[in-house]
């Protein structure tokens, strides 16, 4: 099957967009940019062949109720299929005029194919061809696997088998692991067997029990009180240590306080006030000396300055002259420029007047015509030549029109003769689309014909075979619902029976295991039962009875009967004995025997209701045969036959589906036969003859074209009317526009000899000369204009600059007599730096002077606080007895040394409570008494590390306490036997489970590999010569194909073969020829695929590969496009351009 159009009606991005795929081609490139939608027109594809799906994104611009897909494809036998795809729930595939298909038209050419699997098999993109190249590589070259690795419906199955094996691996493995399940739990029954056998206690247990608690406590509380001692001096060391540097920094403290004893007491908040006082004083004296030596220098500096009182007068008459001064400079730069410009505009001017005949520019100026008189000629000139080319232009019309006219007189006569179209149009209207009916018929039959083959090759291949159509309608069938019943009955029974032959291999199983049991009992030692003990002390009692009898009996008989009597004694007090050590033991022995015998007992039972059953079966079976006698059918079982039924009853229905389409079939035959009949009238009645013997379809057409001709004639005849109308029309409008023209040159030359005479022509000139003359004058205007400007500007410069040498002169004759002789622009140069050096004296002088105002305000600011700070300060000069201020400075640093100190005292008590643990100073003193501070932190060392040591030892004796506790307990409330056994029965049970689960993914993943295994075993030799000269190919003849080589295990395993016959394994090649290899062998397997060859379609495949690799792969398409098509989307122009470059145009490119 291959697809020959794919329309995209309505679909995504896409309107009425057709995408036509060459017939013969080897391989189409769809190209187009990203977002161009090449993804869209790749699902298109699958929604076409599968239909939508409940939920699509491509209905973002058409309704979803509007969507449609529509293809054309050719299959395999040449037929062709032409259908449209419609998003809904059924009747989704439609024909061109929205009529539904059936919906299976397409399922012979898919073949059971589901669209996932669809997509995964004859789908690929880059990252899928890439990801086969990693599964080929970890496939190791083993064939069954690679060959997997190259089907995606196989790589599925080898990735079940590996995670089933690693699933089983993880229960159990044949060498022992101690984390797997298995290991574990048979390690928990070999605990609970232990714990079964040491399930004993005796008094000599409990007595050495109790010992070892005592003794363990004894030694805990004597570790505890060693720890309690070590504890205490500890905390004495180390406090002395804490605080040893704080009490030596106290008696330094008291030392240093004595040698400040002399000082008056004064508060912190006094002393503070001082001290700042002075600290004020100091550098308010300082400030205001510095403000003095200001005063003085700003003093001498007004002084020596010097400034020019005239120059400052004139001041604002040098600024005005200053700005004027580059104005100036420009002026004399711009003069003679302004001077040339003059002379050039003189000398157009001059040539103007030449051209008019006229001396100079003068008489020209004098002679120069108004603009209305220049506009006025320049329109008559205008209007003369318009109405000469208007009066050409007539007459050629009129003689044009005349010649038309001829010809078409001549035409008319040849004419024939037409009937009325419209009338025709409605005949054959009224015959329909006879064409489209003939191809319904023969699309419907073809679809006919082959629903009837593969019904009755599906009838062939029933198990059992009905027989024919025919057969298989008449054929009295059971009804589901008895199929359904007995399908219910069989699994019933067959689950009753499997039910109990698995109770009775269990029971078997538990009968064994008991009868073992008992054999091991028997053979540990002579277990006691409680009969044992009855007999042995009825025996005693007999012996005793017999005592009393021979009291009176001889001494050697009472002697005799006395040891027997003491025998019978020892004898029940040992069975009394045995039984009380072997309790657990000859319970177990009691309970087993009980057991067994009860086992049996069920084992019968259950082997009863197991013969019962069995014979139920076989009257179920006789019963199941006698339902289908009637049909002479041997059925299969009950569940085959269910799904025999289901089949043959779709069979049925398909039979009268195409019961249904063979009348249709009949009905449009005979509209196709009517109509036929209906287009023979039609030639005949437009004047031709048809032919009853020609086809329905041919003879439709021959109609179409009689009445095109017909159509043909008509509109010739109306073409011949309009022709006539229009040169009719033509020869009125030319004879008007030839009136007009010839008026208009009338008017033209009486208004011709006033328009010459003003702008200066004789009347006599012709249209050319007077053009020539408004030429001349055009240029006028420009160079008059310069002339007059630059004219002005020269006389306006000359005279600004007169007037600036007139005022700087008289400037320098006031305030500078000496620059009388010197330029004016240079006296004006000096007169302004004269000016700005006086302005700079005067401005400097005035600073220094505002200056002194501010520092004479500063300074009584400074003497007003000066005298503040000296008043606080008075009362200390009292109390040290100071002459003045500066005295104050060492009685005041003094006592602030003494109160620094005071503060660190009291701090430093503080600190000795926290760090003493709350003791005061003299008992912490105390504590040092005898001890030697110099060596205290080698002693507190020895001590901390023997106190570690004891903690060990009470941490260790405290758990052997804890453990012999323990074991006291449990040895007075005796060791549980039931709890042992328990315990083993569960780790039984887990290994049990852990066997079953370990059986079943073991057996399914040795299914999944025999399933991988039997298809290599299938498709191995063909598949393996197909990809190897597809390999060849995409590889440009580095290698010449594939093979098979075994490993070290006979297993057998992919190996790629150069030229030279080298071989060389999966793993040996590169990433790039992995890739390669994946697809050679993808497009093998698709191609040995039975049924209809579907196309293979690749997404962006050769993204990833450089150019060489891509034009070999390109070959490798192409060559597989031979037997299926192929159709690759791109975004890679170079990719298109190497398809084209392809041989024998293979390739076809398609732009999207």
């Amino acid at each position: 099957m291959r697809f020959e159009q794919l329309t995209l009606e309505r679909y995504g991005a896409f309107t009425d967009r057709v995408l036509s795929f060459r017939p013969g081609a080897a391989l189409h490139v769809v190209l187009g940019a990203n977002e161009a939608g090449k993804t869209t027109a790749l699902t298109a594809i699958g929604d076409f062949l599968f239909g939508f799906g409940a939920r699509t994104d491509h209905a973002f611009r058409h309704d979803s109720k509007t969507l449609r897909i529509g293809a054309t494809l050719r299959c395999s036998d040449g037929s062709v299929l032409t259908a449209r795809r419609r998003k809904g729930n059924k009747n989704t595939l439609v024909d061109g005029d929205d009529q539904p298909l059936p919906d299976e038209l397409l399922a012979p050419l898919l073949a059971g194919l589901t669209r996932p699997t669809f997509d995964a098999e004859f789908g690929l993109t880059a990252r899928a061809l890439r990801d086969g190249g990693h599964e080929l590589l970890k496939a190791d070259g083993r064939l069954a696997e690679t060959l997997a690795a190259s089907s995606a419906g196989m790589t599925a199955l080898s990735r079940l088998r590996q995670q089933l094996q690693d699933s089983a691996d993880a229960l159990f493995t044949a060498r022992r692991s101690a984390g797997k399940p298995f290991y574990v739990a048979a390690e928990r029954r070999d605990n609970a067997d232990r714990a079964l056998r040491e399930a004993i206690v005796t008094r000599d247990a409990l007595r050495q029990a109790e010992d070892a608690v005592t003794a363990a406590r004894q030694q805990l509380d004597d570790l505890n009180a060693a720890h309690a001692q070590s504890g205490t001096t500890l905390a004495r060391w180390q406090r002395v240590l804490r605080t040893k540097a704080q009490l030596a920094r106290l008696d330094g403290i008291a030392a240093e306080l004595m040698a400040l004893a002399d000082l008056p007491e004064i508060s912190a908040a006094q002393l503070e006030s001082w001290q700042a006082a002075l600290a004020s004083c100091t550098e308010l004296d300082q400030q205001v000396a510095a403000l003095d030596e200001a005063a003085s220098a700003d003093a001498a500096e007004i002084a020596a300055s010097a400034r020019d009182e005239r120059v400052l007068a004139e001041g604002t008459l040098i600024d005005a002259l200053r700005e004027r001064l580059g104005a100036v400079r420009k002026a004399i730069d711009d003069l003679p420029r302004r001077q040339q410009a003059r002379e050039s505009a003189q000398t157009a001017l001059n040539g103007a007047a030449r051209r008019l005949g006229l001396p100079s520019h003068v008489e020209l100026l004098q002679k120069l015509p108004t603009e209305l008189a220049l506009a006025g000629a320049r329109e008559l000139i205008d209007k003369w030549r318009s109405a000469e080319q208007q009066l050409a232009r007539a007459q050629e019309r009129a003689e044009r029109a005349k010649r038309e006219l001829d010809e078409s007189l001549a035409s008319e006569a040849a004419a024939t003769i037409v009937v009325d179209i419209e009338q025709a149009r409605q005949r054959f209207e009224a015959l329909g689309d006879l064409s489209a009916k003939v191809e319904r018929y023969h699309l419907d039959s073809a679809t006919w014909q082959r629903d009837s083959d593969l019904i009755a090759a599906q009838l062939a291949a029933l198990d059992p075979c009905p027989g024919s159509a025919a057969q298989l309608r008449a054929l009295p069938l059971p009804d589901g619902a008895a199929i359904t019943r007995f399908v219910r009955e069989f699994a019933l029974r067959e689950t009753e029976l499997q039910r109990l032959q698995d109770e009775v291999a269990g029971q078997d199983n538990e009968i064994a295991r008991l009868e073992h049991d008992l054999a091991k009992l028997a053979g540990e030692a002579s277990v006691p039962t409680r009969t044992d003990l009855i007999e042995a002390r009825r025996n005693r009692n007999d012996q005793i009875a017999a005592s009393r009898a021979a009291l009176d009996a001889e001494r050697e008989q009472r002697a005799k009967l006395l040891d027997q009597l003491e025998r019978a004694a020892l004898h029940a007090d040992d069975v009394t004995d045995r039984l009380l050590s072997d309790t657990e033991r000859a319970t177990r022995r009691e309970d087993a025997q009980q057991h067994l015998a009860q086992g049996h007992l069920e084992r019968a039972a259950r082997m009863r209701k197991l013969d019962e059953l069995r014979q139920r079966c076989d009257e179920l079976q006789q019963d199941w045969i006698a339902l289908w006698r009637s049909s002479a059918i041997k059925p299969r079982t009950p569940a085959e036959m269910q799904s025999w039924r289901e089949r043959v009853d779709g069979l049925l229905e398909r039979l009268g589906r195409c019961d249904q389409q063979k009348t249709a079939l009949d009905a449009l035959a005979a509209s196709i036969a009517s109509a036929k009949t209906a287009v023979i009238a039609f030639l005949e009645w437009s004047g031709r003859a048809g032919d009853p013997a020609l086809p329905a379809e041919v003879l439709y057409q021959e109609a179409k074209a009689r009445l095109n001709s017909l159509q043909d004639a008509w509109t010739e005849a109306r073409g011949r009317d309009a022709t006539r109308q229009r040169i009719a029309r033509d020869l009125r409008e030319a004879e008007s526009e030839r009136a007009a023209a010839q008026a208009a040159l009338a008017a033209d030359r009486a208004a011709w000899p006033a328009a010459m005479n003003a702008i200066g022509v004789g009347e006599q000139a012709t249209a050319a000369q007077a053009a020539a003359a408004l030429e001349v004058w055009s240029t006028v205007a420009a160079p008059k204009a310069n002339y007059e400007s630059e004219q002005h500007r020269v006389a306006a410069i000359e005279a600004d600059l007169a007037a600036f040498e007139r005022d700087v002169a008289a400037l320098a004759a006031r305030i500078a007599p000496e620059l009388a002789s010197v330029p004016a622009q240079q006296a004006l140069s000096l007169l302004i730096e004269r000016l700005t050096a006086a302005r700079r004296a005067d401005d400097h002088c005035q600073r220094l002077a505002g200056n002194e105002e501010k520092r004479a305000g500063k300074r009584r600011e400074l003497q007003a606080q000066r005298a503040v700070a000296a008043q606080v300060l008075d009362q200390a000069r009292v109390m040290f007895a100071a002459d003045d201020i500066a005295a104050l400075a060492e009685p005041l640093r003094r006592a602030a040394a003494r109160q620094a100190l005071e503060l660190e005292q009291a701090r430093l008590r503080r600190d000795l409570h926290e760090i003493g643990d709350g003791r005061d100073e003299s008992e912490l003193r105390q504590e040092r008494l005898g001890l030697d501070l110099d060596t205290l932190p080698a002693e507190i060392d020895r001590e901390q590390l023997q106190q570690a040591q004891l903690l060990k030892q009470i941490e260790a004796a405290s758990a052997a306490w804890h453990q012999a506790c323990t074991d006291r307990d449990q040895l007075s409330r005796g060791r549980n036997a039931a709890a042992a056994a328990a315990a083993r029965a569960d780790a039984d049970a887990e290994l049990l489970g852990i066997a079953e689960r370990w059986l079943l993914q073991a057996a399914a993943a040795k299914l999944a590999g025999r399933a991988v295994e039997r298809h290599r075993q299938r498709v191995q030799d063909p598949l393996i010569t197909r990809a190897g000269e597809l390999f060849a190919l995409a590889t440009a003849g580095a290698f010449a194909g594939l093979g098979v080589d075994f490993d070290d295990d006979d297993r057998p395993v992919l190996v790629t073969r150069r030229g030279n016959d080298e071989r060389v394994p999966v793993a040996g090649l590169s990433e790039g020829t992995r890739d390669q290899l994946f697809l050679a062998l993808r497009l093998a397997m698709l191609e040995g695929r039975h049924g209809e060859p579907l196309p293979f379609i690749g997404d962006d495949l050769l993204a990833s590969f450089d150019e060489p690799r891509t034009a070999a792969m390109l070959q490798l398409l192409a060559a597989a496009g031979a037997r299926q098509q192929i159709i690759v989307f791109t975004h890679h122009r170079h990719v298109a351009e190497l398809a084209a470059a392809l041989p024998n145009a293979a390739a076809d490119i398609i732009a999207l």
